[in-house]
């Protein structure tokens, strides 16, 4: 029984039953066998089919290839647990009558766990699946060396577990639960957190666990890395900590470690504070240190009301995220030190308190955290007082001391703003009653001397006023129509030109062989409702016939071409013919045929070469055995499958 096991975004979304009497077609039409709701996917993009005792995959798209474990091909032989990658899809290929230790009921333990913080919002998305390998005995890979896969890593670690928060200005945030030990993030879809960003590189920066923690390295990416606002180093690798926020151009990542046992933590504080701790907990930002950037805003501007509101409610949800956040902290810094990758600290002073001075400073911080949470910051300061006069600092009791008092200043602020705001309305009224008394009076005689004896005063309280400007220009209202027909001409002239332009492009493709972009532009310029004096339009028509008749003719002598070295027995060069008649018409579904015919052939001769060559290699023939594959590398295209194991083979003997 052969089957696929479909993903996306490596979440499997179905297992689907493969029928060796019919092809599978898969796209994003809804014709489809297999249909996939993505805009990249093109409406027919590739089939799956049982011929000669095995599977086989083509692609159909004439725009975008697909990836067999991680290589571009057209069309290949599927082997057990070869895997297909379409845009975010990823097919695994399973055939029961292949030998393998891998049985199907496995599949299912790559399936999301359940969130470990009992929240019923958004589900991470595993990034990294490991799945148990095997060597490959099947008769079509008899003749490859054998393949060393290491042990999966377990998905929960002592120190918790790693998160990444996504934040883009387009879209919506996204939490992913990293699994494995190592990360790949950037723009390619190959890579294992994608950041769609202009300035994100193919392959950006990477994450990797090492010694029980966490590290970040820039690939060499073009425009840099940030982390928590400061660019980092080339080929240095970082340490990373919960909260650290990763800078990608207008992207920020967060990187959290989850305490999995959050939930039995809550139940040590008082019933009053739980509430609030878990609708809070993963809604807001990361608490930082004064050493630490804070993330980049990259929001519109609002207005200083909204602002306000904004920094207020920031302050408080960047408390509560800090405090649910400590225990995480605590034992990240437990494992750092663990791993000798910290200076050992001094033994802290809530140590040297009796037993019930320590259960009072505990209750006097529960409750300076609720007055926080309830905007009594005179109150939750005097509290953190009570603690400072025992013990120097406890917990993050000088973070809510610190955000108290800026809330406090940012409350006596907005009272400012308030009274400077009426102020503000107040003038305003009183300069559009004067501007309305000048509209009125001078409406009918209107020019520069009298608006400026008018306006004197106004431009006094206001000069910046919009409606000022507006009557300045009924009073040049002459000068003002004859720059704009001045400007209509540039505009008219300068529309003439990019017609022109679209013209001249296709034409330039067309002199360095590009025929089909050629025709492409063309189509542009007469799709155009841009002016066409010099009758560009009907040039281009003329031009996309000539252009047709001359890919007719191409093509025709590429198939004539490439059937006469059929028939010699040259598949290589019949090959090549096929791929520059697929090149001038990717359409043609003839052409076409003839390739996979041909490549199968082809296929198949160098498939039997090579396993008599292995033959020969294993009876100790190794002068025959490399007879063999220098034929091949005469006989396979270069991107053939046994063109490449017999170059392998040659380098491995010396030749």
């Amino acid at each position: 029984m052969a089957y696929l096991v479909i993903k996306k975004d490596n979440q499997v979304l179905q297992e689907y039953q493969l029928n060796s009497e019919m092809e599978h077609s898969a796209g994003r039409s809804k014709d489809c066998n297999i249909h996939l709701d993505e805009a990249t996917v093109s409406r027919q993009h590739l089939k799956i089919f049982f011929r000669d005792n095995a599977w086989h995959v083509q692609t159909l798209s004439k725009y975008s290839p697909i990836y067999l474990n991680n290589e571009p091909v057209d069309y290949s032989q599927l082997k057990n647990k070869d895997t297909i990658k379409i845009a975010n899809y990823t097919f695994t290929f399973f055939n029961e009558n292949a030998e393998s230790t891998v049985k199907p009921d496995s599949i299912t333990t790559s399936l999301p766990k359940e969130d470990s913080y009992g929240l019923t919002g958004e589900t991470p998305t595993p990034l990294l699946e490991t799945e148990a390998q095997e060597e490959r005995t099947s008769e079509d890979d008899s003749f490859d060396e054998k393949t060393f896969v290491p042990e999966s890593a377990s998905n929960e670690w002592s120190i918790g577990i790693p998160y990444i928060i996504v934040r883009t200005p387009d879209a919506d945030n996204k939490t992913l639960r990293l699994e494995g030990d190592y990360w790949v993030i950037g723009r390619d879809e190959m890579c294992d957190i994608l950041v769609d960003d202009a300035k994100s590189s193919r392959e950006h920066c990477e994450i990797y666990k090492k010694n029980s923690s966490y590290y970040i390295q820039d690939k060499g990416s073009s425009n840099g890395t940030l982390l928590n606002g400061n660019k980092i180093n080339f080929k240095k690798e970082y340490s990373l900590k919960s909260g650290d926020n990763i800078q990608i151009g207008q992207a920020i990542l967060t990187f959290e470690i989850r305490d999995p046992n959050f939930k039995d933590k809550l139940s040590l504080l008082p019933a009053e504070a739980e509430p609030i701790l878990t609708e809070n907990v993963y809604q807001a930002p990361v608490m930082y240190t004064d050493t630490e950037r804070k993330v980049v805003k990259i929001k519109p501007k609002k207005s200083k009301n909204s602002m306000f509101y904004a920094i207020l409610g920031i302050l408080v949800c960047v408390l509560f995220y800090g405090l649910t956040q400590e225990d995480t902290q605590n034992t990240e810094m437990a494992s750092s030190q663990t791993n000798n990758t910290l200076t050992p600290t001094n033994t802290s002073p809530i140590d040297s308190l009796a037993p019930d001075q320590k259960e009072y400073v505990e209750k006097t911080y529960v409750l300076a955290q609720n007055l926080y949470k309830q905007g009594k910051y005179e109150l939750a300061i005097i509290e953190v007082e009570k603690i400072h006069s025992m013990v120097p600092e406890y917990k993050d009791t000088k973070d809510i001391l610190k955000y108290s008092k800026v809330a406090i200043d940012t409350l006596m602020e907005q009272q400012e703003i308030k009274r400077q705001e009426d102020e503000q309305i107040k003038l305003a009224q009183k300069v559009n009653d004067m501007i309305d008394n000048c509209d009125q009076s001078y409406r009918g005689h209107m020019n520069s001397s009298v608006l400026d004896q008018c306006l004197a005063s106004v431009e006094e309280l206001d000069p910046e006023n919009i409606r000022i400007s507006q009557l300045r220009i009924l009073a040049n209202q002459n000068d003002a129509q004859k720059e704009a027909l001045i400007a209509q001409k540039e505009a008219y002239k300068s529309q003439v030109n990019r017609r022109k332009a679209l013209y001249d492009k296709a034409n330039t493709l067309k002199k360095s062989g590009k025929i089909l972009d050629a025709i492409s532009a063309h189509n542009r310029n007469i799709a155009s409702t841009l002016p066409d004096p010099e009758n560009l339009e009907s040039k281009s028509k003329q031009e996309i016939q000539a252009l047709q008749k001359q890919i007719q003719e191409d093509m025709k002598r590429y198939s004539s071409e490439a059937e006469a070295a059929y028939n010699d027995k040259n598949y290589k060069v019949a090959i090549r013919k096929l791929e520059d008649a697929i090149k001038l018409n990717p359409q043609d579904a003839d052409i076409k045929s003839q390739h996979a015919k041909y490549s199968k052939e082809l296929f198949s001769i160098v498939k039997a070469l090579y396993g008599d060559s292995v033959l020969e290699e294993n009876l100790g023939n190794i002068e025959s055995a490399k007879e063999k594959w220098k034929k091949i590398q005469s006989l396979d295209v270069e991107y053939g499958e046994y063109f490449k194991k017999s170059k392998t083979k040659l380098k491995k003997y010396g030749s």
